[in-house]
């Protein structure tokens, strides 16, 4: 089996439609499917500059597909690259599939640059010779254009087939064709495409990874940062960040400035772009646009995104181009406001080029397949703060409640996280109130900043008659209080007012740590969380909550003996080293871990 892959740029901007070399690749185009040098069953793949205007109608439908990057890492057959304008357009957006090992790249040549005594334009003159050179085969229109390609690059004399030009009137297309598939065909030896192995003949397969690092502020960084320890025990890996002065993680190199230089070196197997929420993703975002790679999509939709990068216009253009209709500045508003509203999920650029894109909830991979009708790898989230037994032990719970102020007997009640609307925070008051009218007077405490006025929730609290109960943090939370959060609290709570398959890492936190936790249902489902995280509808009545919390405390709460079974069979399931090697099966690499 084999692709045919042809530059579709010369046919998107009229300034080279007509020139000799597109006039050629039509030709090519049109009569491969009837010449015998073409393989049955070969596929034709056009490869277009999302950049430039569409390319037309009348060329895409001489396709059986068009893609928008240059990416080789989905690459499981050999290929034949077709550049028909080699000197006018920019050779690196191609550069990755001419240089990989299962690609034979034929150019059609019918003028090479012309000399001039100018600095700048010898420079630019070899350049162009050297990105011509890394082809293999060489397509003259004429006797003319060979000589003078023997003349400027003597190597390639064996390599040149002259086919003709069908705008003279004897050069039928056909036999233009036929000439040009033969002599490829000819060329052509066996290029195996390997998917489970280094192709640059090292021990381990080479990976970049592209992504913020510590100290960047979000889950994103921290999550790249753990993934990276462990998928350096399964691949040679190098990090680029965008991060100005990232941590080193231990025992890999140090992370590189982000630059295009992974997507463009023929040295690395695969390229990860991680993308998320923030504005921290912008410079991975445009290169992942323009070259292509592997994509770990850590959040269930990006408008917060597009509204960083492109302002509320951006987000309602990008909007009206997923959507197919108007989207106007004040729907993006009202979306922003209230994310449960939002029509699109800001996946339609990235799902485009990802190959492959990954999620970390299963409603997210369907909700993406379903909007965009491409394939989506799932893969279960990771647990980044592990606990061992002795950690969770009474003696360790017993100093973590003193410290924390939580008296003996207490039932301490926590949520953890940015105190937020579309996490519910009155409900979880309502909730706290209905529990007490049950005789349980526990307590709520917020662990987290807020972005919301508390004024509102004290007064509720207040009127219910719980406001003593209710405890509001409204700080920055470090990780050694967070973790002291986790060990001293009695029961969790977790909601979202939406569903669309958020993951929620502090959800994950609390599953890891053995709290007994009430969870929203689409969080609760997209972590898949064992049997302590009881599901509540979405969105949570409060007296069903209060109803959840009564249970666990019945079921015996943290000192339940087969909750603490089951905590540790989740802890093993979900760690970073079964994260790494599923991510080495999704990218469709051999991991080499010993």
């Amino acid at each position: 089996m084999l692709d045919i892959i042809v530059d579709a740029r010369c046919w998107q901007h009229a300034d080279t439609a007509d020139r000799p070399g597109a006039a050629i690749a039509l030709a090519l185009v049109t009569h491969a499917r009837a010449c015998t040098a073409v393989p049955q069953g070969a596929r034709l793949i056009a490869i277009a500059d999302p950049r430039m205007p569409d390319l037309p109608h009348r060329y895409r439908a001489l396709f059986d597909g068009v893609r928008h990057t240059a990416y080789t890492g989905a690459l499981d057959r050999p290929a034949w690259l077709i550049t028909p304008e080699p000197f006018a357009h920019d050779p690196l957006f191609t550069a990755r599939l001419l240089h990989h090992p299962a690609v034979l790249g034929a150019a059609i040549l019918a003028d090479l640059p012309s000399r001039s005594a100018a600095p700048a334009a010898r420079v630019e003159r070899a350049l162009a010779l050297y990105w011509l050179s890394c082809h293999s085969i060489f397509l003259a229109d004429s006797e003319r254009a060979a000589s003078q390609l023997r003349a400027d690059l003597p190597a390639a004399g064996a390599a040149i087939a002259i086919v003709g030009n069908p705008t003279r009137p004897a050069d039928p297309a056909e036999d233009i064709a036929r000439r040009a598939w033969s002599a490829i065909a000819a060329r052509h030896a066996p290029r195996p495409a390997p998917m489970h192995a280094p192709l640059i003949g090292g021990a381990k397969p080479r990976i970049a990874l592209l992504s913020p690092l510590p100290p960047a502020p979000g889950g994103c960084s921290v999550y790249s940062a753990a993934t990276s320890a462990a998928l350096a025990r399964h691949v040679e890996l190098q990090l680029f960040t965008p991060t100005p002065t990232p941590a080193r993680p231990p025992g890999l190199a140090p992370p590189r400035p982000l630059s295009a230089l992974p997507l463009l070196a023929p040295s690395f197997d695969r390229v990860i772009g991680v993308m998320g929420n923030s504005d921290q993703h912008a410079g991975i975002f445009d290169l992942l646009l323009r070259y292509g790679g592997a994509v770990i999509g850590h959040d269930a939709r990006m408008l917060g995104f597009y509204r960083y990068l492109f302002g509320d216009t951006g987000a309602a253009r990008q909007a009206s181009r997923e959507l197919g209709r108007e989207v106007t500045q004040d729907e993006v508003l009202t979306w922003a406001h209230d994310e449960s509203q939002l029509d699109t999920l800001y996946y339609g650029e990235i799902a485009d080029i990802a190959e492959p894109l990954i999620v970390h909830a299963p409603s997210s991979a369907e909700l993406i397949r379903q909007h965009y009708g491409v394939p989506v790898t799932y893969l279960p989230f990771a647990a980044q703060h592990p606990w061992t037994d002795a950690q969770l032990d009474a003696a360790p719970r017993a100093a973590a409640r003193a410290r924390l102020g939580i008296a003996p007997g207490e039932i301490a009640i926590a949520t953890f996280g940015f105190i937020a609307h579309d996490k519910s925070p009155g409900r979880l008051i309502d909730a706290l109130a209905a529990l007490h009218t049950r005789g349980v007077p526990a307590t709520l405490r917020f662990v987290g900043a807020t972005l919301i006025p508390l004024d509102t929730l004290r007064t509720q609290a207040a009127a219910l008659g719980v406001g003593d109960h209710v405890r509001f943090l409204d700080t920055y939370v470090t990780d050694a209080a967070f973790r002291a959060h986790l060990l001293a609290a009695d029961l969790g709570i977790q909601l979202r007012s939406h569903d669309f398959g958020s993951i929620s890492g502090a959800l994950m936190d609390c599953a890891t740590a053995g709290l007994p936790t009430v969870a929203g249902r689409s969080l609760a489902t997209a972590l898949g969380t064992p049997s302590y995280v009881h599901a509540v509808t979405d969105p949570a009545d409060p007296e069903q909550i209060a109803d959840a919390w009564m249970a666990l405390l019945a079921e015996g709460g943290r000192n339940n003996p087969r909750w603490r079974d089951e905590r540790r069979a989740f802890s093993e399931e979900r760690s970073f080293d079964v994260y790494a090697a599923q991510l080495c099966a999704a990218l469709g690499i051999e991991s080499a871990a010993a």
